[in-house]
């Protein structure tokens, strides 16, 4: 697949200026999807989002309407990047207790109040191993508490951190000629069918939680990543393809 900002490059010129009878047929299913209501004859203008750091990507209109879209693509797509003490304090605002808090501190940085390593962070796949016990009981909690989960969602997928932007109307995994489309409540199903509950991982059903960086000495160690992995396989899923196209 192209680098992000090219296959979105290449997604809108699919799209915009053109009308919904030129469209190529794969097209014509995601719009119609997105515009149940899109005449023949109607024009599409597609267009990159105003702001490169919210959930959206690019805007299609059609007849002044808009709709908001979040454009993935690769092996193992990252949703959301975001300080970890501001998203442990959103997880807390939810009720999920400090063990479980403590223990993805843990998974993050690799250090412990209770855990000595001679002064050095233990490492994931340390922690993976020597620690999974820990690692299960976390995501076990999750996915008991799937309310929480969709509060996890919401914030990684749809509206992120800034609260002036637009939230996500539909989530495109794929390139110009090949990809699925999914409405907003099509990715909380999708993402809460999934439990993984044999993953070393630590994971919210379907997301992947992880560390950015692990080296102390960089910025990107206090920040964590929230990835969609199993997206790349649905990709290869023509069955995937006919039911989100």
């Amino acid at each position: 697949m192209k680098n992000g900002k090219d296959n979105e490059i290449a997604i809108i010129q699919s799209l915009s200026g053109l009308t919904y009878q030129e469209l190529s047929e794969k097209w014509k299913k995601h719009v119609k999807k997105m515009f149940p209501e899109i005449k023949e004859q109607d024009k599409i203008t597609a267009y990159f989002y105003r702001d490169a750091f919210a959930k959206p990507d690019i805007v299609v209109t059609v007849n002044d309407r808009s709709v908001y879209i979040s454009i993935k693509s690769g092996k193992n797509p990252s949703c959301h990047h975001e300080n970890f003490s501001d998203f442990s304090y959103f997880l807390i605002k939810q009720g999920v207790p400090d063990r479980i808090i403590r223990i993805l501190s843990f998974y993050q940085f690799g250090r412990s109040d209770k855990l000595s390593n001679n002064g050095v962070a233990f490492t994931k796949e340390e922690i993976q191993t020597k620690f999974k016990p820990y690692v299960f009981e976390a995501s076990e909690y999750f996915l008991k508490h799937p309310q929480i989960v969709r509060k996890i969602i919401h914030r990684s997928l749809i509206r992120g951190t800034r609260y002036y932007g637009d939230e996500v109307d539909f989530f495109y995994y794929g390139n110009s000629e090949r990809g699925f489309i999914l409405s907003r409540e099509e990715i909380y199903n999708e993402i809460l069918k999934d439990e993984f509950k044999d993953s070393k991982t630590l994971h919210f059903y379907a997301l992947v939680f992880q560390p950015d960086g692990r080296k102390e000495d960089r910025p990107n160690h206090l920040f964590i990543r929230i990835k969609w992995p199993v997206l790349s396989l649905r990709f290869y899923d023509d069955e995937v393809l006919q039911k989100y196209s």
